[in-house]
């Protein structure tokens, strides 16, 4: 039986009681009425505890709820600072990175203008070898890639020519030889553009030049 209707039979037994006590109704026994309206009021303790305790569970679960909220916000705040701070460090690791790519590359050029100008104040008598040109050219010719037809022919031979025309600042006997530049020129050649050795080019005639390399 729902609350309410309870409640109501307990405030209609009360009135029979009441009547009972003044004399206008002493045919039952109040005895059975007030056992009824005692066993009614049990029943309703009851309910009223059941809801007591239910809304104390409500409560209790929905400050767990918040709870759990509360702690997810700062874990996905914490995840989202460690994730912005890892970016920053990578971000950082890379510029340190490129930055090293060209302090490289800038002490690469600085040996080589280093072992250009010792050749050059050698005296006679000490000249430098093909061997000191062909090392002191080395590190500019690694900035080169090898040619694999990544742009048109004539501009990749003028940027190794560039490193080439080292070479002739030292005045070394036989550096300066078409020969030994061609061999520099098929180094640098890779894949499907290795020539044979020796080889034509497409007019057929006997590639011993570097301008026969663009003929």
């Amino acid at each position: 039986m729902a609350l309410p209707d309870i409640l109501r039979n307990v405030g209609t037994a009360l009135d029979r009681v009441e009547n009972y006590i003044d004399g206008m109704d002493t045919t039952f026994n109040p005895k059975n009425t007030l056992n009824g309206i005692r066993i009614s009021l049990t029943t309703v303790r009851g309910h009223m505890q059941r809801h007591a305790q239910d809304a104390i569970n409500l409560q209790a679960y929905n400050n767990e709820v918040n709870e759990r909220r509360r702690w997810y916000q700062i874990a996905q705040g914490r995840q989202t600072n460690n994730q912005r701070m890892a970016f920053k460090k990578q971000n950082r690791i890379n510029i340190l990175a490129q930055e090293k790519a060209v302090l490289q590359i800038l002490a690469r050029e600085l040996n080589s203008r280093q072992i250009i100008l010792n050749l050059q104040n050698n005296p006679p008598g000490n000249m430098a070898t093909i061997q000191d040109v062909m090392t002191s050219m080395a590190p500019l010719l690694a900035q080169i890639p090898q040619y694999e037809g990544q742009e048109p022919p004539d501009t990749y031979h003028n940027k190794v020519m560039q490193a080439i025309s080292y070479g002739h600042n030292l005045g070394v006997a036989g550096f300066i030889n078409d020969a030994m530049k061609v061999t520099v020129l098929s180094g640098k050649m890779e894949g499907r553009f290795v020539p044979p050795n020796p080889f034509n080019n497409g007019a057929g005639n006997p590639v011993n030049t570097p301008a026969l390399f663009q003929a």
